[in-house]
């Protein structure tokens, strides 16, 4: 009797948590840009030098997002923050746009030279929306004077509660190091597997982002160099079992700390 009482209540809580998520979805509008893609003439990356076309990975929290797009056409073109931009949603494979606070109206215009790179920022806190964990994109209309065509630039990134590199294997990896300040020793194959085991269990810390220089010492660093160009930089603080990852602090789970410990001794460089 007691396990049919688990079972049902099981099904009643799976209920009411499919019925809460189609109410969230069933609050927004879907995407009014289905098939939207970038422009032939612009190239959009996450660095102002283009190294990459991979969407980028915020925390849960952050506000500002930046990205850069190269216009490579002999016309100007022009944006502005308006209706017609969109910030969206992925879910259940389709695209939702998210709602601005009636507040974030700014009276603004905007230039895409030619040639040239430009920054392009937005707020997360102009709109009304609780995000969480998950796929998005910022879809912008930019207009050439004179012309009624309205291109597209549409940047993807994805939001994190935990650390995001959750699925990075071995096979995404072109080079790992554990490093000193004077030297550093290459990963085998086998050492690389193990630390991405490790790190993978690592979590956020309380959405912290480094404000100081108080992290600045008593940590061992491990590169990790992806196959995209992408290089990230684990930073292990033994003293207070934290990791930081470019620029936010996160904290040990799972006694992965002791582990760490254990296989940093294996391959750390000894002074000569």
């Amino acid at each position: 009797m007691k396990r049919f009482v688990l079972i049902i209540t099981a099904a009643v809580l799976c209920v009411m948590l499919a019925a809460c998520g189609e109410s969230r979805r069933k609050d927004l509008e879907k995407s009014r840009y289905a098939e939207a893609k970038n422009a032939d003439f612009v190239t959009v990356s996450d660095e102002q030098q283009l190294w990459s076309e991979c969407g980028k990975m915020y925390p849960i929290g952050s506000d500002e997002v930046t990205f850069y797009v190269k216009c490579d056409t002999s016309k100007q073109y022009y944006y502005g923050e308006g209706e017609k931009n969109a910030l969206e949603i992925k879910k259940d494979g389709e695209w939702y746009a998210l709602p601005y606070k009636q507040d974030h109206w700014k009276a603004s215009a905007f230039v895409l030279g030619r040639g040239t790179t430009s920054a392009v920022t937005f707020r997360l806190s102009d709109y009304d929306y609780e995000f969480e964990a998950g796929e998005y994109r910022y879809v912008l209309p930019i207009t050439a004077e004179g012309e009624t065509d309205e291109p597209l630039v549409v940047y993807s990134f994805k939001m994190y509660d935990s650390y995001p590199y959750e699925y990075l294997s071995a096979d995404d990896v072109k080079v790992c190091f554990a490093e000193d300040p004077w030297n550093f020793k290459i990963l085998t194959d086998e050492q690389t597997q193990k630390l991405l085991e490790i790190v993978r269990k690592i979590k956020l810390k309380n959405d912290s982002k480094i404000r100081s220089n108080d992290y600045v010492g008593d940590g061992e660093s491990f590169g990790i160099w992806l196959k995209n160009s992408e290089r990230i930089y684990v930073t292990w603080l033994p003293k207070d079992d934290e990791f930081i990852i470019k620029g936010f602090v996160y904290e040990a789970v799972d006694s992965k700390a002791d582990e760490l410990e254990a296989f940093f001794k294996t391959i750390k460089i000894k002074e000569t």
